[in-house]
């Protein structure tokens, strides 16, 4: 098969994408992408040509009004963007590839949706696919690493329903110089990518010649790898999904709950991999998420740490409360919570009698007189507190906890107990303890919403008057 046929096959075939809908195709004005708009203008595909200037060269201006040019020649809709990478980089803390990565992806994908396309192409070749995979390989990479870059995937950060496709993905960088020459076609050459400076070009220009020395068709075999380890993934990622859904017990956009027992189950490979997921989801532009890493978190999986945290990467920590693992964005952590009674750790709050009180994270305490009790008091919720309102005053006072402060726990008798000891006992995940309200009079402890009534405001045969403690998360 010709390149234009292997490409067209790869294009319907491992793409899916269409001639008739609209595709953005991502244009720099090299041999590579210059090849890939060729042949799909040529085959009658909607194409809407888009170039990101990174502003990283004086020449970026020039080139940008060339791509256009090639654009308009051809009949095509072209979309140009600029942005400053070197700032983006600063701001961010990336290498400058990685902002320019991050910056030209954003632009395609945020042009694909303004014209509804049904996917984004970029020209990567199989001898970029061999560099990709090296590059994973140096920074220490499992099997996913190892499978390289798909013909079809989606770029959560930038979409999670736009595809990114490579219909060149199985062509090698000689085949489109030699297509080019053939059809007389004329690109960019960009100074850049002889820059050993970036990690692609030092592979490219100075690694990858030495590995030929030893095997000169290395690249044939890096890539085959690839392409096997890519067949085999359909199977694991089988096995994966079982797992995943096995394990997870609650996601959001800022954690995920695991189920220690079951994860601790798992063979090596799949807890592996549903760990390195956890933390993918929460950071889909983290990239290249190296052994060491996730090698970490399956060890505190086995053995967690005395503070039953870590920090893993890139803001996120892996705890345990109880038998749960709890990957979560540390910044969340921080938070007030809204599933859980929560206020400032510092902040003390009038409670009046009776009267109501709505906390910051939309719950609210109420305490209203009443002459009627449970028949039983199993009938009675965990976030309700009957209690003797024979000496009470006017109003209470709610606040967290202070280091040392002791109460008196219903059903000990009398005897008491430090509140910090108490929050062990019930299981209080530790990044709720400082900021869970508690009812107190006159500096003395009257109830622990959720959890227990102090021994001294119980109801007993003699009480004249019986109030009710209330607390609840508002609607919405």
């Amino acid at each position: 098969m010709s390149l234009e046929e292997r490409v067209l096959h790869n294009a319907q075939e491992r793409c899916r994408i269409s001639p008739e809908s609209p595709l953005v195709l991502g244009v720099s004005g090299g041999a590579d992408s210059l090849c890939l708009l060729d042949v799909l203008h040529r085959a009658g595909f909607n194409l809407i040509v888009a170039h990101f200037n990174h502003r990283l060269r004086p020449e970026a201006e020039s080139e940008a009004d060339w791509v256009r040019a090639q654009a308009q020649q051809r009949g095509l809709r072209v979309e140009l963007g600029q942005g400053e990478v070197l700032a983006l980089a600063k701001e961010q803390g990336m290498s400058v590839e990685e902002a320019a990565r991050e910056a030209r992806y954003s632009f395609l994908f945020s042009v694909a949706h303004q014209v509804h396309a049904q996917g984004v192409a970029v020209a990567h070749t199989a001898s970029d696919q061999v560099e990709t995979v090296l590059m994973h390989l140096i920074r220490g990479t499992g099997h996913k690493g190892l499978t390289g870059m798909p013909y079809r995937g989606f770029l959560n950060q930038f979409s999670t329903t736009t595809p990114l496709v490579r219909p060149m993905l199985s062509i090698w960088r000689e085949e489109v110089l030699a297509y080019c020459h053939e059809r007389g076609l004329t690109w960019l050459e960009d100074p850049s990518n002889r820059d050993v400076r970036f990690t692609r070009n030092r592979l490219r220009n100075e690694v990858l010649p030495l590995l030929k020395q030893v095997n000169p068709r290395v690249e044939e075999a890096i890539w085959r790898l690839s392409t096997l380890l890519a067949e085999e993934d359909d199977v694991f990622e089988n096995a994966f999904q079982q797992a995943w859904n096995q394990c997870v017990l609650e996601q959001s956009s800022k954690q995920i709950v695991l189920s220690r027992e079951r994860v601790q189950t798992l063979l090596p490979a799949l807890q592996r991999e549903v760990l390195r997921w956890s933390l993918s989801l929460l950071r889909p532009a983290l990239r290249d998420l190296d052994f060491d890493t996730v090698n970490r978190a399956m060890q505190f999986v086995q053995q967690p740490t005395q503070s039953r945290h870590i920090h893993l990467v890139a803001g996120l920590g892996l705890r345990l409360e109880g038998e749960h693992l709890i990957v979560d964005d540390e910044t969340f952590v921080q938070s007030l919570p809204s599933d859980f009674p929560q206020m400032p750790s510092q902040a003390q709050y009038v409670l009046p009698v009776p009267g109501s009180l709505v906390l910051p994270n939309g719950w609210s305490i109420e305490v209203q007189r009443v002459d009627v009790l449970p028949d039983s008091w199993d009938e009675a919720s965990r976030w309700e507190a009957f209690i003797s309102g024979d000496a009470l005053g006017e109003a209470f006072e709610v606040r967290p906890f202070r280091p040392g402060e002791r109460f008196q726990p219903l059903g000990m008798g009398g005897k008491s107990r430090k509140i910090s000891d108490f929050w062990v006992d019930v299981g209080l995940p530790r990044r709720l303890r400082s900021g869970w309200p508690l009812v107190f009079a006159q500096d003395e402890v009257v109830w622990i919403p959720g959890f227990r009534l102090d021994h001294r405001w119980r109801v007993t045969p003699e009480t004249r008057s019986v109030f009710r403690l209330q607390i609840r998360r508002e609607a919405g």
